[in-house]
């Protein structure tokens, strides 16, 4: 039989190898969330690399783009920047950062507008 002494000995004992075990696995998950981690980030630097840049000549007949915040409609074409209605007023969206761009030929309201207009009565 064991002496009080000697089991809380062996208590610390067990504890101190349970212990271990635990910081093992924590280290072990901790790596493995690093190495996605990382990965994820290379895929995503290599994506950035491959993505193209548009200049101002793409851009020329463009009337919206999109940059990392949504779609803007664009006020004007500069040297380096596209100035675009913001959500508080112009704002300037560098070239590199644009994403995507479109000509959109009417409003996307005046097309249904025009349909729900009546006819006048002659």
């Amino acid at each position: 039989m064991l002496t009080p002494s000697q089991r809380r000995s062996w208590a610390r004992h067990g504890a101190r190898t349970i212990e271990a075990e635990i910081d093992a696995a924590k280290q072990l998950r901790f790596e493995e969330e690093k190495a996605l981690h990382d990965a994820m980030k290379a895929a995503a630097k290599e994506r950035e690399a491959n993505r193209r840049r548009y200049t101002r000549d793409d851009l020329e007949g463009a009337t919206h783009i999109r940059d990392s915040f949504g779609w803007w409609r664009i006020q004007k074409l500069n040297a380096k920047t596209v100035t675009v209605d913001g959500m508080f007023g112009p704002d300037r969206v560098p070239f590199d950062k644009i994403r995507d761009h479109r000509t959109i030929t009417e409003e996307p309201h005046a097309a249904t507008d025009a349909a729900q207009k009546p006819e006048p009565a002659p």
